[in-house]
């Protein structure tokens, strides 16, 4: 077998030799299985939607603008950041609605926007805190 393959499963693990688990987006080595896509670009997208969700709701939308900034900010730091305000900033969303911290969250935890795994977490936390 020459150079690394690639399998697309949609973002679903598969497995190879030696029992190690693949993402179906993610190269054999942890690359980008699509290069021509920009990490940062991707992460864009998922905010300009959730912006574009909140401007159709109408109405007084100041909280949602801004807890949306605030988890922007946050996951443009990477691994140092705070997941307690992405948490709470996700909460204060799904109190005022519900659909768009859904959205929200299963953007940040799409394999394809690159966030970093701290952001990941304190967003499966929300989650489930949201859902109690």
């Amino acid at each position: 077998m020459t150079g690394p393959r690639y399998l697309n499963t949609g973002g679903g693990p598969y497995l190879e030799r030696a029992n190690v688990t693949h993402n179906g987006n993610r190269s054999r080595y942890g690359a980008a299985a699509n290069p021509g896509r920009d990490v940062t670009t991707a992460s864009l997208h998922v905010f300009a939607a959730a912006r574009q969700q909140i401007d159709a709701l109408g109405g007084d939308t100041d909280r949602l603008h801004e807890s949306v900034t605030s988890i922007e900010a946050e996951v443009a730091r990477g691994e140092a950041a705070d997941g307690v305000v992405i948490a709470h900033a996700l909460c204060t969303i799904a109190g005022l609605a519900p659909e768009l911290a859904a959205a929200l969250a299963a953007g940040l935890l799409d394999p394809s926007a690159g966030v970093a795994v701290a952001v990941q977490s304190a967003t499966r936390w929300a989650l489930r805190e949201a859902h109690r």
